[in-house]
Formats: structure tokens, C-alpha cells, sequence
């Protein structure tokens, strides 16, 4: 998101606009937390890139976009061509830290046990994860809109069975 998209967003709306990034779950407190402003009323509306679990607030969610996941390999390694997420090596599998939706919907993706996925190797940024990979250390899925930016020289795409998005939620 570019740095002035706040004052470009409030010039055309007669709102007042808050951006804020607030982990879905962190050190096991769920995310009921952070929706919690949408049910009382400080908050219009949230983009959340995971559906809000059952037992928070009653909210609408209204998908935005899908994104593909992207197999990131180092260089030498790439497959031919696109890897069902099932024959993926899950031991070589590196993710994001606990709390980052993103490590929530690879490992949804990937069919990932509570056990195989609390062993998985995990960094706090895709830039650091995409570093290990480029060395040979392991693979990773990316959403194709990030691959540009983080992974150019190293990607296959994976079958399209599953993907990464966003949503807007509002209370009901």
C-alpha cells in the first residue's frame, strides 16, 4: 500500500480513516480480539484475510479477491511444472510466524496437522523465508501477487486448488 493512500483515500470520502495491522492470533488469544470493533461500534468495517471463527462477533464477509499460491524453490530446483499441494515435502516447508493469517491459510492449504505444522520452520517476514529458500533451505508458498516483489527468480506455480485472499468484514 503506498504511504499517502490514507490522505488520498480521506480526500474522497467523508470518513475518517484508520489503517492498523493487528495479528489474527498471537501467544493463543484468538481472533475475537481484534473484530471486537466491529461489534461495539468503533469500527466500520475490517479487511481480514481469514474468516473470522464461530463465536466472535456476528459479522457479514464479503470476499474481495483470491490469489494463487505460488511454490517458491531455490533456483535448481523448481519442478517442471505445477505440484499438487498434497505431494508437497511438508518437512522442507517454511512459514510464517504464529499469528500471521497468511501461515493460517498455507497451512490450511497443505492439510497441515496442529503437529506438522508447530514443527515447521517459521520467520517473522516473507522476505526472510523467500532468503532461506533462495539458499536452498527449504520451500515455501507464496500468494502470486507477493511473488514479484519477493521471489521473481525462483517460482512454480502450484495446482490451483487452494488460495490466499482478502475479505471485508461488517457487523451484521
Amino acid at each position: 500500500m503506498h504511504t499517502d493512500a490514507p490522505a488520498r483515500l480521506a480526500g474522497h470520502f467523508s470518513i475518517a480513516l484508520r489503517l492498523e495491522r493487528n495479528l489474527a492470533h498471537t501467544a493463543g488469544i484468538e481472533e475475537v480480539r481484534p473484530l471486537r470493533p466491529l461489534a461495539d461500534g468503533t469500527l466500520d468495517l475490517a479487511l481480514v484475510a481469514t474468516a473470522p471463527k464461530p463465536g466472535g462477533p456476528s459479522l457479514t464477509v464479503a470476499p474481495l479477491f483470491s490469489d494463487p499460491f505460488v511454490l517458491a524453490t531455490a533456483p535448481g530446483d523448481a519442478p517442471a511444472g505445477p505440484v499438487p499441494l498434497r505431494e508437497l515435502d511438508t518437512a522442507s516447508l517454511l512459514l510464517l510466524n504464529e499469528g500471521h493469517c497468511f501461515r493460517d491459510q498455507a497451512i490450511a492449504a497443505c492439510s497441515l496437522s496442529d503437529g506438522e505444522a508447530s514443527r515447521a520452520f517459521a520467520a517473522t517476514s516473507l522476505s526472510t523465508i523467500v532468503e532461506f529458500v533462495a539458499n536452498g533451505l527449504g520451500i515455501t508458498l507464496l500468494p502470486a501477487i507477493a511473488v514479484r516483489k519477493e521471489a521473481p527468480p525462483m517460482r512454480s506455480s502450484t495446482q490451483p486448488t487452494r488460495s490466499a485472499g482478502a475479505s471485508l468484514a461488517l457487523p451484521v
